[in-house]
């Protein structure tokens, strides 16, 4: 399994323990057989598929499975946007140009400036890209 369907994996259940407790992370990741043999992208969508039916079948709770999307979301976004903003940014000669390519590279308008700050919305995951 490559590494970065290794670490989501991890970093998710990571987040369940620290939320939820041990037990809700057994419960939802030790359900998804299909996740111990990811070899691409296509058994990682369905993997994550089979996690979060589980998750939501496991966590009734609207506001704790907030939480947990949005704490794995913000580890996500932090693991992998310093990576790309470096690259982009090495290619880029103002922040108008920069958050111009992060929204091209996302497929949408994920990035806005708002006076001196950025701030990003995602409507998918981008955390295995």
């Amino acid at each position: 399994m490559e590494d970065k369907y290794a670490d989501w994996i991890k970093r998710f259940g990571s987040v369940l323990v620290d939320q939820l407790g041990v037990e809700t992370r057994q419960k939802v990741l030790d359900h998804c057989n299909i996740c111990q043999e990811i070899s691409d992208d296509k058994d990682m969508a369905y993997c994550v598929k089979e996690m979060m039916v589980q998750f939501d079948h496991v966590v009734s709770e609207n506001e704790k499975r907030y939480s947990v999307m949005e704490k794995i979301g913000l580890l996500c976004f932090n693991t992998n946007f310093a990576k790309i903003a470096e690259r982009v940014k090495k290619k880029s000669n103002s922040i108008v140009e920069i958050i111009q390519k992060l929204n091209t590279l996302s497929g949408g308008e994920c990035y806005k400036l708002q006076g001196n700050k950025v701030y990003a919305t995602f409507n998918q995951c981008y955390c295995v890209k």
